[in-house]
């Protein structure tokens, strides 16, 4: 992992806040209160199962979360776990689920769910294009993805509050592979059919601080905050992020005040740096980022 730059033009008044590489944390100052970012390619999947480009997992980690994620620190932080520990031969993870969570459906989070939705991810018949690179050093998973196996066995629920995941040999980089999308978790009980992909946003039901409140192909994705949210109810009441690929109708947008924040390109700089009124408004972000 290591923290891949973000240069862009940030709104007056957008306060920066720290968290798991999003903007959920960020205090908007329009009458609506919903924070306008663009999204450059129009989402393929929003399932965490698929999805796979940086963009569209910057997005659904507004709605879905996993066991850990990255910390300003550069290093793995208890996200849904609220500590783990490690065998002393480095291959069985420990993990206590924080208690008392809740998915944004209210439907209880529970150890089994966490076995449950990455096992449905590991299937032979999902075709997930990121479970076995992410999730192919726990015992088990390349079985379960070849279809010779029914259930991950290194994965175990010991209570409702309690999993271990073992993996085959000690890996330092372990914990860094389950912040990615495949290994979050998602309230089962919202599918309509668990060997399907998600399509429908009343599918898409996470524990993150918004909720997916729609989704329309090369248009926009829209999100309401989650009030309930586990580490405190949102700044701001929703995010919009519409689809625009082309980068001079994102500066435009920004400046016509439609965005409050665009990723900007390489041949923008020079233009915004000589534009009085744009230059203060010019900021780099850091967000963690795996390759």
């Amino acid at each position: 992992m290591k923290w891949a730059p973000l240069v862009a033009l940030a709104a007056l008044g957008l306060v920066a806040g720290c968290g798991k590489g999003n903007f959920s944390q960020k205090a908007n100052e329009s009458k609506l209160n919903v924070f306008r970012y663009s999204i450059i390619p129009s989402p393929t999947s929003l399932d965490p199962g698929m999805v796979q480009d940086g963009d569209t997992i910057d997005a659904i980690q507004q709605t879905f979360e996993g066991l850990v994620g990255w910390g300003i620190d550069n290093k793995p932080t208890p996200i849904l776990a609220e500590k783990w520990e490690v065998s002393p031969d480095g291959k069985t993870y420990t993990f206590t689920i924080k208690k008392d969570l809740k998915f944004s459906s209210g439907n209880p989070v529970t150890a089994e769910d966490f076995k449950a939705c990455i096992e449905r991810n590991c299937e032979k018949s999902f075709s997930s294009p990121t479970a076995e690179t992410y999730l192919s050093d726990i015992v088990g998973v390349r079985e379960k993805v070849s279809g010779k196996a029914t259930e991950i066995e290194g994965i175990k629920v010991v209570d409702p509050l309690t999993l271990t995941i073992t993996i085959d040999k000690p890996r330092p980089y372990f914990l860094g592979k389950l912040t990615y999308p495949i290994a979050f978790v998602f309230d089962r009980k919202a599918l309509a059919n668990s060997g399907k992909e998600m399509r429908d946003v009343k599918e898409m039901i996470g524990t993150g601080p918004y909720l997916l409140t729609k989704f329309v192909p090369e248009q926009v994705l829209e999100f309401k905050a989650n009030k309930d949210y586990h580490g405190g109810a949102p700044k701001i009441d929703g995010i919009q992020r519409p689809v625009v690929k082309d980068a001079a109708q994102r500066l435009q947008m920004f400046r016509n005040g439609e965005l409050d924040l665009v990723q900007l390109e390489r041949q923008d700089l020079k233009g915004v740096d000589d534009d009085a009124k744009l230059k203060p408004q010019l900021k780099l972000f850091n967000r963690p980022a795996m390759w």
